[in-house]
């Protein structure tokens, strides 16, 4: 082959290359596009206020905290601990509501907080989004708002009543009913010493016998809807009402009431 013949064959193989480096980098530009789309496609769309989706929410838990007698500061550091272990295995996309009994007789009731996880990123790539913006947002405008509003409510206020069972009726009425709440998880938490006291029923006049209050009218205004509801109680430990009120017979009514309301209670803590 004469000096001719290697100059064009040299040049048709830089050519080749070239072409075929303008279809690589065509062929990683488009890929790379769809790839953007796609998660683009996917990317949920969250409310700038509530965090929570705008396809709707997958779970929800609902915390209610009883503010009618002061707890000890081991009582708020026990307590603060379990919360946030609640508020951290949130799923992602569900919603956590607190809420502060802090009325003497509630016909409706209201969240101290209503907020969706938006999740921290951990399994977000990091060429596709921005985790550390992520987890900035869930620590900002998740986490720090649920502390600071578990940390009010746990002060107490000089109410006369504890209308325990009232509230939670109110909670439920809010949280639980509905078509809206068909299908999700749906998850009720209740920080109280459990010693309902009203007018119409109280733990304080008696020992609480669930047959007797089955049997009364208080049970009647009282019926909540709690069906597929899990519920957990952080039970506040009172030493002044050990001996007459609190113990295994008050814990063995609530258990019959939860039932009765058609909820399924997964764990009664003691808070000492």
């Amino acid at each position: 082959m004469g000096r001719r013949g290697k100059m064009f064959s040299r040049k048709r193989k830089k050519d080749m290359w070239g072409f075929f480096l303008i279809v690589l980098v065509i062929f990683i530009t488009v890929t790379f596009g769809i790839i953007l789309l796609s998660a683009k496609s996917k990317t949920t769309t969250l409310d700038r206020k509530t965090l929570c989706p705008a396809k709707g929410i997958v779970g929800k838990t609902a915390i209610l905290i009883d503010r009618t007698d002061p707890l000890t500061n081991m009582q708020q550091q026990e307590l603060k601990i379990y919360l946030n272990d609640i508020k951290t295995s949130i799923p992602i996309h569900a919603a956590i509501s607190i809420y502060g009994m802090d009325k003497a007789m509630p016909d409706r009731i209201e969240p101290e907080i209503y907020l969706c996880n938006p999740g921290k990123g951990e399994n977000k790539s990091p060429w596709l989004s921005n985790p550390a913006l992520i987890k900035k947002v869930w620590q900002k405008k998740f986490s720090n708002q649920l502390d600071d509003i578990i940390n009010r409510l746990m002060e107490p206020l000089e109410i006369p009543n504890s209308p325990i069972m009232e509230a939670i009726k109110a909670v439920a009425i809010s949280e639980f009913i509905g078509e809206d709440n068909k299908g999700i998880s749906k998850h009720l938490v209740i920080v109280s010493d459990m010693m309902q006291h009203t007018p119409l029923y109280s733990h304080y006049r008696k020992r609480p016998n669930f047959k007797a209050y089955k049997a009364s009218q208080a049970f009647e205004q009282h019926l909540a809807d709690l069906h597929g509801v899990t519920v957990e109680i952080f039970y506040i430990r009172r030493p002044k009402l050990s001996s007459f009120a609190q113990g295994k017979e008050h814990i063995q009514f609530w258990q019959q009431y939860i039932y009765a309301m058609g909820g399924t209670l997964i764990r009664i803590r003691s808070i000492n």
